[in-house]
């Protein structure tokens, strides 16, 4: 017989999903950083950029 211990609560949920964004022509990153409620400073860690000015279209942006 199989037996499964308690736990003694919910498991915890999965961590969300991270958001990609693909930027856009015209789109600077003040502008998405506002859509996903972040700042400049977040997205830019997050994706290794060291001047968020030199973002391009086409650029994949993973939203923290």
């Amino acid at each position: 017989m199989l037996q499964i211990p308690a736990t003694g609560g919910p498991a915890d949920p999965p961590p969300p999903a991270p958001r990609v964004h693909v930027v856009q022509r015209g789109e600077n990153a003040f502008r998405i950083a506002l859509r996903y409620g972040t700042t400049v400073e977040a997205i830019a860690a997050h994706n290794g950029i060291r001047n968020p000015n030199l973002i391009y279209a086409g650029q994949v942006l993973i939203i923290p």
